[in-house]
């Protein structure tokens, strides 16, 4: 599948918006609280990406991405083996990319920090938009997989848009502007997305959008989110949680052309309730526009409201 090139921003030879295919899952408990099942994640996505686009990573201790070394792909297992040192933060990111500012279409990160008391923790990762349906497919069954192990709060999976956090200005004054048009992107936030989500919140839906237990609670129980959803979506109950997919495969929508998602905008109609917290204490874009930057991203987050 051809990447749309209006959906990518590239300057003097540096990629810093990339499109891709992408799952966030959130959990409540720390890393060190899942270690077999990060580890069985993690080596579930080196089994897909392959090994030469794995070039760049970087933790919580490094001010920018270095090129992968013969030590890189074994630190996790280290970090998380068992009786291995307590970590207080666990931050590992991996992706490819020419070079290190590059925005990737390959990716895993994963964040966590030891008894916060107001962030989840959070496992990400991308694949290429090229994938295609194959790729939708894997990442549906990646996402349900990791959920299931986790016993995720939230999760999202669907198209998305990475911006460089080098060119933070730049790359998100671009994302917001391609997803205002194309409402079924998302932007992935690694920093601020678990700000938003809390304990209690989403950070908005996709394709694919999962609840907890607790938050369907929230929202009246099964049998009333059912009933307010159309029967394309889907409703797949995952551990006592609840997998919504809104059609068969993920969709980008296009404003102009008045491809409005409509299926997207069933689920978030339904979960708006556990946005409005969520929203209020989400941190702003980084935009152009600073001053305008609050209601910009508001409006954005609530883009598929209406």
């Amino acid at each position: 599948m051809k990447v749309p090139q209006d959906l990518e921003l590239v300057q003097d030879g540096v990629r810093l918006t990339s499109l891709v295919m992408a799952a966030t899952v959130f959990f409540d408990e720390p890393p060190q609280a899942h270690k077999a099942d990060l580890l069985a994640a993690w080596h579930a996505w080196q089994n897909w990406c392959p090994p030469e686009r794995m070039n760049f990573y970087s933790t919580e201790t490094m001010s920018e991405h270095r090129k992968v070394g013969p030590k890189t792909l074994r630190m996790l297992d280290a970090w998380l083996a068992p009786g291995a040192p307590v970590r207080n933060i666990v931050s590992f990111e991996i992706k490819d990319g020419a070079r290190f500012d590059d925005s990737p279409h390959w990716m895993f990160d994963l964040l966590g920090v030891d008894s916060d008391p107001d962030d989840p923790s959070m496992i990400q990762l991308a694949v290429p938009f090229g994938e295609g349906e194959a790729g939708a497919a894997r990442l549906r069954a990646f996402t349900g997989a990791l959920v299931a192990r986790l016993g995720a709060s939230h999760a999202v999976a669907g198209y998305a848009l990475i911006c460089s956090p080098y060119e933070e200005e730049a790359s998100q004054t671009f994302a917001r502007a391609r997803s205002m048009r194309h409402r079924g992107l998302d932007i992935l936030l690694s920093e601020a997305d678990p700000v938003t989500v809390g304990h209690d919140g989403i950070k908005g839906v996709n394709w694919l959008t999962f609840i907890d237990r607790a938050r369907i609670d929230r929202l009246g129980g099964d049998a009333a989110i059912r009933a307010a959803l159309p029967p394309a979506v889907d409703v797949i109950p995952i551990g006592t949680g609840l997998l919504l997919q809104a059609g068969a495969l993920p969709a980008l929508g296009d404003e102009n052309r008045r491809e409005r998602v409509p299926l997207y905008r069933d689920v978030f109609r339904v979960l708006a309730p556990l946005t409005v917290d969520a929203f209020d204490r989400a941190l702003d874009l980084v935009l152009e526009d600073d001053d305008a930057a609050t209601d910009l991203t508001l409006r954005w987050r609530r883009r598929l409201a209406g």
